[in-house]
């Protein structure tokens, strides 16, 4: 191989490599229109091309949604200098944080929410509805391992009618007393009943997904 033909295939390759660049514009302005819930914090590095450097690139289309490490890839589209097409490629990464909803126990299907999950500030890879709405009167539409960022799909509104499991609660004084019941239909205004595995029948109003009972006199 000569000399003049090797030096013209290096200098062809050297064309189309993937290069690093500075983030541009358009690059932060794609990853805001993927930031999962408002307020997001987003960190968006790792941007590269791969496409001819003589390629004016004219459109930019986003392909899919970013992976599990928070990479986005991007269509390059263009003409060159010579009026021809020309076609590439782009990719970056992108990391959100955001407080939302995390499980601290692992949660049962229909389970109530209420003292399952915390909320703290995530990195939100690969999360694409996560929650950061009160989870008051929410219950598992699915098993939910501890550790699970709680995206909407998880959750289903908790059913509140007469046959309905329920954890009754009776706080005296520094004691508090957990008892599971069933709801029972109830004639009392604005009050909600339900009857104790003992049979003793019990009134109070739904706090957090429990019934709260008052103690009687």
């Amino acid at each position: 191989m000569s000399l003049a033909l090797s030096c013209f295939i290096a200098a062809s390759l050297a064309s189309t490599l993937a290069f690093a660049a500075p983030v541009p514009d358009w690059v932060s302005a794609m990853a805001a229109e993927l930031r999962p819930v408002a307020g997001a914090d987003m960190e968006v590095n790792r941007y590269r091309e791969m496409i001819a450097q003589v390629c004016q690139v004219e459109r930019r289309t986003r392909v899919g949604p970013p992976n599990s490490r928070g990479t986005v890839n991007v269509r390059l589209e263009g003409r060159r200098r010579d009026g021809g097409n020309c076609i590439g490629g782009a990719e970056f990464s992108v990391r959100f944080t955001a407080p939302v909803w995390v499980t601290t126990r692992s949660i049962r299907k229909g389970e109530t929410m209420s003292g399952g999950a915390e909320k703290k500030r995530t990195a939100l890879a690969g999360s694409r509805s996560p929650v950061v709405e009160p989870l008051d009167g929410l219950r598992a539409a699915q098993d939910l391992p501890v550790g699970t960022i709680i995206e909407k799909h998880h959750l289903k509104v908790a059913a509140i009618g007469p046959g309905e499991p329920v954890q009754v609660v009776l706080e005296v004084g520094a004691i508090k007393l957990v008892q599971p019941g069933r709801l029972v239909a109830c004639v009392r205004p604005g009050s909600v009943c339900a009857v104790l595995d003992s049979g003793a029948r019990v009134s109070g109003r739904m706090i957090d997904g429990r019934l709260q009972v008052e103690p009687r006199p």
